[in-house]
């Protein structure tokens, strides 16, 4: 389900601007999305959103949680998936590359890189993934998933190649 919110425009405001690993308060938070357009007299809506949202379990694969005090939530800290579902991967770099105008071939790198823009979002931002536990991730899918998925890390290279001309709903439907 992240997957496809982090194509909404609030989640993907969210995925592209919080960072993994820093506990940022309510109000450097709403002086993000004023910075980036919002109205002011909405992001605290925004924020109210954030936490209900955090209060379910997306906060385990890569959302984040919030910090609260006295029941009140005064800051969020964004986490990793700690222990990513190698489908959801899969189905996630199919739904890239769909948005990304089925661009079927792509590096490990540029999925890395958070500076370079595109329509798609890569899945390496959406769940904290970093290059060591992609590159298992990766294999593993190579492995498999070989009718789907080719992923090579040989010589300073590192191709990722998505081999089917499914869609993104047809590998989730496979994979499920």
């Amino acid at each position: 389900m992240l997957a496809n919110l982090a194509y909404n425009p609030q989640f993907g405001w969210y995925i592209k601007n919080i960072n993994f690993g820093e506990t940022l308060s309510k109000e450097y938070v709403c002086s993000l999305l004023v910075d980036c357009g919002a109205d002011e007299k909405w992001v605290n809506d925004v924020w109210s959103s954030l936490t209900r949202i955090m209060s379910l379990p997306f906060s385990q694969v890569g959302l984040g949680q919030m910090i609260k005090e006295k029941n009140k939530a005064v800051a969020l800290y964004r986490t990793e998936w700690k222990s990513p579902d190698d489908r959801v991967i899969l189905y996630s770099l199919y739904k890239f590359s769909e948005i990304c105008e089925n661009y079927k071939q792509f590096t490990l790198t540029r999925l890395l890189d958070t500076s370079v823009e595109s329509a798609g979002i890569s899945p390496t931002q959406i769940f904290g993934l970093n290059r060591e536990t992609m590159e298992k991730i990766l294999n593993g899918l190579t492995f498999n998933y070989p009718d789907l998925i080719e992923a090579r890390f040989t010589l300073g290279l590192d191709n990722i190649t998505l081999k089917s001309d499914k869609t993104a709903n047809e590998i989730l439907n496979e994979l499920f």
